[in-house]
């Protein structure tokens, strides 16, 4: 029946029409990829230090691959004190910038009564191994020094209890801590450019800049004399987590306590886009 060509005909057209989009969708995905592994900008040899595998991992089994995630952190300027929270303050998520990369992003002005916290897209400067995990190791011997010596205004069991967590700071500072710092941000990455250029190397250290998104401080538009106009809050990198292929999948941990435990090494390229990929994991 002609009617039945004809719909016959339209559905064959819509197959070929559906399998040529994901052909398309496909090729624009490999070659974006190939285009950023055409060239490599920064090699990072990361350790268990810096990644973890995600909460709902080993739920998913079903996967072909797995995800890990990048644990970073911020550098604290303020001195390791006898607060234990300091060390959960290492971990948090802002830094200030210069007045010329604040403006930038030409965040909105604050309206009068009215709280605003805004949200952009960013470049960061990434530093790995850097000046910025020698001041934390620094900061957390010069600590673990100062409780080694004698406190009249302390009892000999406050003192104790006092040496005993300087020396657990000590020891997650040279074995634990994550040595991957976000250090500064920018709207464009040839801000971030000039900032590289001056930043002190050590010989391991590396630097690169690479996407993320940011926002605007809690105190930004509080009490002008209370809050720090420079400050953003790095609210998280525009690639977190890494696909694993199945083939080195199966060298993960089940969990973040086993991965704590064993000795991990994952090499992670950034390529021409600035985006990163897992080369090896042992």
């Amino acid at each position: 029946m002609p009617g039945c060509n004809m719909a016959n005909r339209i559905s064959k057209k819509l197959l070929w029409l559906a399998v040529a989009v994901v052909l398309l969708v496909n090729g624009l995905i490999l070659g974006k990829v190939f285009l950023n592994r055409s060239a490599t900008i920064a090699e990072l040899p990361l350790t268990q230090r810096e990644f973890r595998v995600p909460y709902q991992y080993g739920f998913a089994g079903e996967n072909s691959g797995k995800r890990i995630s990048l644990q970073w952190s911020t550098p604290v300027p303020e001195p390791v004190s006898d607060e234990w929270q300091y060390q959960y303050r290492h971990t948090n998520r802002v830094i200030s910038v210069s007045d010329a990369n604040f403006a930038s992003f030409q965040f909105q002005p604050c309206q009068q009564q009215r709280y605003r916290r805004q949200q952009k897209k960013a470049w960061v400067l990434l530093e790995f191994n850097g000046q910025s995990y020698v001041d934390y190791r620094a900061k957390a011997e010069r600590y673990y020094a100062l409780t080694q010596q004698a406190n009249p205004e302390l009892s000999a069991d406050a003192q104790l209890k006092q040496q005993q967590r300087a020396a657990e700071l000590l020891q997650a500072a040279n074995e634990r801590a994550s040595r991957l710092y976000v250090i500064d941000a920018a709207a464009t990455p040839e801000l971030l450019q000039k900032v590289t250029a001056q930043r002190p190397t050590t010989t391991d250290g590396t630097l690169v800049i690479v996407p993320a998104e940011i926002q605007t401080s809690y105190g930004r538009c509080t009490k002008a004399n209370e809050s720090k106009p420079n400050e953003i809050i790095v609210y998280r990198l525009a690639v977190q987590s890494l696909y694993v292929p199945r083939q080195l999948a199966a060298k993960l941990p089940e969990n973040n306590d086993n991965i704590e435990n064993k000795p991990l090494r994952a090499v992670i390229y950034y390529g021409k886009l600035h985006e990163p990929w897992i080369s090896a994991l042992k």
